[in-house]
């Protein structure tokens, strides 16, 4: 009788509880092997790209060098310049505060802060290149199903 009740019933099937174990251990395998693939492929890029980093820091660091000596010439030069128009102004008050004429034309004369041009046509240092080398992979099946 338990034959009859179980087929009108139907009984307790646990293959789809199998089917399902068996389907989480092949996927759980298949992201533990990506993983891997996925880990050696960025350790073996962080080397390039660190190098492609410091090579740009660097040829930051030079363009800057080189163009510091000229910046600060034009400082010193503007510097020098406030400075002599000040005392060349010295004059000017004393003759004001003691009610005499004052000339500004000759006080005041601008001067032109020299500087060399060529700082501005230097040429920037090229970006270093970075082309991961990926390493050649074959054709892998998909858990979830179909191949890619």
């Amino acid at each position: 009788m338990s034959g009859a009740v179980k087929k009108l019933f139907g009984g307790v099937d646990d293959s789809a509880q199998k089917g399902t174990i068996q389907q989480n251990d092949i996927s759980r395998n298949f992201i533990d092997r990506q993983y891997g693939v996925a880990r050696n492929d960025i350790s073996s890029a962080y080397a390039p790209m660190s190098q492609a980093l410091t090579g740009g820091f660097q040829g930051a660091a030079d363009v800057y060098g080189q163009m510091a000596p000229q910046q600060l010439n034009a400082l010193s030069q503007g510097n020098q310049n406030a400075q002599q128009n000040i005392m060349s102004g010295l004059g000017a008050y004393q003759n004001a505060l003691m009610g005499n004429p004052v000339d500004m034309s000759s006080v005041f004369k601008p001067q032109r802060i020299t500087y060399d041009p060529s700082m501005f046509q230097r040429q920037l240092p090229q970006a270093p290149q970075y082309a991961p080398q990926m390493p050649p992979q074959g054709p892998q099946s998909n858990p979830l199903g179909g191949g890619y």
